[in-house]
């Protein structure tokens, strides 16, 4: 129960940085589960990230991604590249760039997600296989 209790208050403590703005970096949290916690949550707003290959960018609207890029990707390849990253920063921005306000949706979130995922698996087992 007490477990339970702590988890409770550090989600609650999480979702009110996110309203605020948040900073951090994937050692922290890893993209999927950031995702997650902007989805959960509801969120709108820019998340900038600090990559490997170069700056990255996904924007949500009501925890919903409209918006993602990554180095020369668009759309939902880049939001499939972002996934797989493991090294990098990030910073939640809770406004929207005025020309995202009416961008639709780039797809059903947890859709999204769980192919992302399942790429990221995909090249694991292809890099372990001789």
């Amino acid at each position: 129960r007490l477990l339970i209790d702590r988890l409770a208050k550090s989600n609650v403590e999480r979702i009110h940085q996110l309203t605020k703005g948040m900073t951090g970096s994937f050692t922290e949290i890893s993209p999927a589960e950031l995702f997650q916690a902007l989805n959960m949550a509801q969120k709108t707003g820019e998340l900038t990230l600090y990559l490997s290959e170069g700056r990255a960018t996904i924007s949500f609207r009501d925890g919903d991604v409209i918006f993602a890029q990554y180095a020369d990707k668009k759309g939902t390849d880049a939001f499939f590249d972002i996934v797989k990253q493991v090294r990098g920063n990030f910073k939640f921005d809770p406004a929207l760039p005025h020309e995202q306000k009416e961008a639709p949706v780039l797809g059903d979130f947890m859709y999204l997600l769980m192919e992302g995922l399942n790429r990221l698996d995909e090249e694991s087992i292809r890099a372990g296989s001789p």
